[in-house]
């Protein structure tokens, strides 16, 4: 967490390597939001938002710095969203009954949850507590 000495307004320092650049990506990014109210809750006061670096590893390495603001109503929208997918996992854990995200299997490198998604089972939580 650093200061703006002109401003007097706290922002969190990121430090991020990548392939390739996709700015774009960081605008609407959950973490981002998620670490200005983390910030908040520990210097209880107001952050602006994300200032984040960028290491691009590529033939000819470049560096790429932008600064991410985030709004209380962005702020407040992401804790909305936080305690609705909170509640869903209390209740998949509850029933066994676990949504599959398919399409995000290979977002991140391979999903250790994969194999649930391809082949339904009749106890799903039987292969979800093995992969775990």
């Amino acid at each position: 967490i650093v200061r703006d000495c002109s401003t007097g307004r706290l922002f969190v320092l990121e430090h991020k390597t990548a392939g390739w650049l996709r700015p774009a990506v960081f605008l609407v990014a959950h973490q981002l939001t998620g670490y200005t109210l983390l910030a908040e809750d520990l210097m209880q006061e107001p952050c602006a938002g994300v200032l984040m670096n960028v290491a691009i590893k590529t033939k000819v390495p470049s560096f790429y710095r932008e600064l991410y603001l985030r709004s209380p109503a962005q702020q407040a929208d992401f804790a909305r969203q936080l305690t609705w997918m909170y509640t869903q996992i209390q209740y998949a854990s509850a029933t066994g009954e676990w949504v599959c995200h398919p399409n995000a299997c290979h977002q991140y490198g391979a999903c250790s949850y994969a194999e649930l998604c391809m082949q339904p089972q009749e106890d799903p939580t039987m292969l979800w507590k093995e992969v775990k």
